[in-house]
């Protein structure tokens, strides 16, 4: 009980002083959200929209049942998790941040994987995509498509790597069987209207956080605790914003030409504006979310080996 008080009051606090530093540096903030609503709404929500109600329609109209039955025994094999499960890997390596999360939670929903299966596949199935490695990072920032696919090439290998070391998670556990009653397909205009309905949620969603996070990041810069820790560290001040918000961190580490290691760890760590919409998504479904964070901190270590390796840099 009394952890639960003192988290509780670490992140009443933090909340209070966030809005306080809102008010201190309001011009400042306006202009940090105002920024990060233009990404969202110029690339960020156009790219994962489609993605978001394609990979629900997969789940509700019981597609993915079907590739289950495919893939199930190589998905068992690598990932110790059921074929149906490739319905929210292949989305999250291709579509990008949250859409493998949101997919595995809504197999989990449908009964399509059980409780540990799905703490595995969160360790592993939410990724950046290639359009944000390859397009905005690669070709945008840096100038360079050949560093883009490297940073793409070591944050999907990682994720696959991660994926099996968490094959292991809950151990003992038998693997389920693919139901036939699991994802039970209903009407298709169903549906793709109620596909539709939870992508345009989850794009709002999406939005808040990268907008809230930004803000945040904003105030810790503007009242020097992000420079004065940065000092401190010895690490860049941008590498520890992306902590917080990904993309943000991403292009300032461009802008001062921080080492491409670190762009690596942040895209494999994915930052706590992307943690906050898995855990939004999650809501209360008693799952245990250690495997997921567990699995971000060794992708994003696997990453940026992986991009030392290869880029020399």
């Amino acid at each position: 009980m009394k952890r639960y008080i003192f988290r509780d009051g670490l992140i009443l606090a933090a909340i209070a002083l966030s809005f306080l530093g809102f008010l201190l540096y309001t011009e400042s903030v306006h202009a940090a959200v105002g920024e990060a609503l233009r990404l969202c709404a110029g690339s960020l929500i156009p790219s994962l929209f489609p993605a978001m109600v394609a990979t629900a329609f997969l789940v509700e109209s019981g597609a993915s049942r079907g590739l289950g039955r495919l893939f199930d025994r190589g998905m068992q094999f690598l990932f110790r998790v059921p074929g149906t499960c490739i319905a929210s890997l292949l989305p999250g390596l291709v579509a990008g941040y949250p859409v493998g999360a949101k997919t595995a939670l809504a197999l989990y929903e449908s009964g399509q994987c059980s409780r540990g299966e799905t703490e595995r596949l969160l360790a592993f199935a939410n990724n950046a995509g290639p359009a944000f490695l390859l397009g905005t990072v690669g070709i945008g920032m840096y100038s360079s498509l050949r560093l883009g696919v490297l940073l793409y090439l070591s944050h999907a290998l990682s994720a696959l790597l991660v994926g099996i070391l968490f094959r292991f998670w809950k151990g003992r556990e038998a693997p389920s069987p693919i139901s036939p009653s699991a994802g039970k397909p209903g009407r298709l205009a169903v549906a793709f209207t109620k596909s539709v309905g939870n992508a345009a949620t989850s794009s709002l969603h999406v939005t808040a956080f990268v907008a809230f996070f930004s803000a945040v990041a904003c105030v810790l810069y503007e009242s020097g605790f992000l420079p004065s820790l940065a000092c401190g560290l010895r690490l860049p001040v941008p590498f520890l914003a992306g902590l917080m918000e990904m993309t943000g961190g991403v292009r300032g580490l461009a802008v001062a030409g921080g080492p491409v290691a670190m762009v690596a760890f942040l895209a494999g760590w994915a930052g706590f504006s992307v943690h906050f919409q898995v855990l939004s998504f999650a809501g209360e479904k008693r799952l245990s979310l250690v495997p997921y964070f567990v699995g971000k901190l060794l992708q994003g270590g696997m990453s940026a080996g992986l991009m030392l390796l290869s880029a020399g840099k």
